[in-house]
This record gives C-alpha cells, sequence and structure tokens, in this order.
C-alpha cells in the first residue's frame, strides 16, 4: 500500500463486516477520555436532525446508549444515566446513523470521536452494517476521512483514545 511518507509501513487488514438485524437494535459507544478533559458533548445525529447531551466532569469512558427501529434513531442514555426529554430523530428506510463524541479539556482544546453506521429497514425490521465507519480528530467535530480510528496501530491515536461500538438485534 502506497502512503505518502516512504518510511510509514502500512499492513492492510481486512475486518469481516456484520448485519445484526431484529425488529430493533439496540447499540453501546464507547470511548476514551483523557485525565484533563472537563466535559464532553454527546450528538445522535441523522440528516440534519440531532440529539445533544452536555456531560459535566466526565470519567475515564463515555459510553451513550441508542437504539433503531424502523423509525427512528433514539439517544437512550448516556453512562447508564436514562436521557430525559425528546431525544429520538426519524430515519428513512434506508440511512446513515451518526454518534459523535466530542471532549473538550481545560484549555479548550478538543478532541472528537466521530462514527457513521448505515442502517436499512427490513422485513423483520432494521439492519445495520457493523462495524461503523469510526474516525477521530483534533480541533474540530467534524473528522475528514483521512482521520480513521486505526485500532491495531497505537502509534496513530494518544494512549487514552479507544473506541467501541456493540450493536445486538431486540426483539
Amino acid at each position: 500500500m502506497w502512503t505518502p511518507n516512504p518510511d510509514q509501513h502500512v499492513a492492510p487488514k481486512l475486518e469481516s463486516l456484520s448485519t445484526p438485524t431484529g425488529e430493533s437494535l439496540q447499540a453501546d459507544t464507547r470511548v476514551g477520555v483523557a485525565e484533563q478533559v472537563t466535559r464532553a458533548i454527546v450528538a445522535l445525529e441523522v440528516d440534519d436532525e440531532t440529539v445533544i447531551r452536555d456531560i459535566d466532569a466526565p470519567g475515564e469512558t463515555i459510553t451513550a446508549n441508542w437504539t433503531l427501529d424502523n423509525g427512528s434513531a433514539r439517544l437512550v442514555g448516556v453512562d447508564g444515566t436514562p436521557v430525559a426529554g425528546n431525544t429520538s430523530v426519524p430515519i428513512d428506510p434506508t440511512e446513515n446513523i451518526g454518534v459523535r463524541v466530542t471532549l473538550v479539556d481545560t484549555g479548550g482544546n478538543t478532541y472528537t470521536y466521530q462514527q457513521w453506521t448505515a442502517v436499512q429497514s427490513t422485513p423483520a425490521g432494521v439492519q445495520a452494517v457493523t462495524p461503523a465507519e469510526r474516525r477521530v480528530c483534533r480541533l474540530t467535530t467534524d473528522c475528514d476521512p483521512e482521520d480513521a480510528y486505526l485500532p491495531d496501530d497505537p502509534t496513530a491515536h494518544p494512549e487514552w483514545v479507544d473506541f467501541e461500538t456493540t450493536v445486538s438485534a431486540t426483539g
């Protein structure tokens, strides 16, 4: 594989995809948090619709719990605490669901985790493609494709960076 830096060696990896399918899907997205982070913003995004929740004084990790059914995506909880208010956004029969966690440190610097999960309606309910497309970036909340999350490359990200999502079918 070619890279712009001749000293950088890239080991391509094929990753198996799965397609959990059910009446609804339950997902948990967990990210690592740096020690100097003082607040975070969790967002569930579909097209121009977004549900946002602020977190003051996050711990070492943040877990966003979200669900999908044939008509909506819903932010259910953050770190086990239910999210109050209107937490759902409508989804089309074929859609990309975005989950974004932006960390803010004491100096106002940001580190963003961003993922996009392809979903579609089926006769059995809803289906997702996992793993999702994952990106991480500094100083912006909209990561570029070049900011791909590389879980098997310890030099690609700070040591505290961790980005995992599990999706399971219900019903």
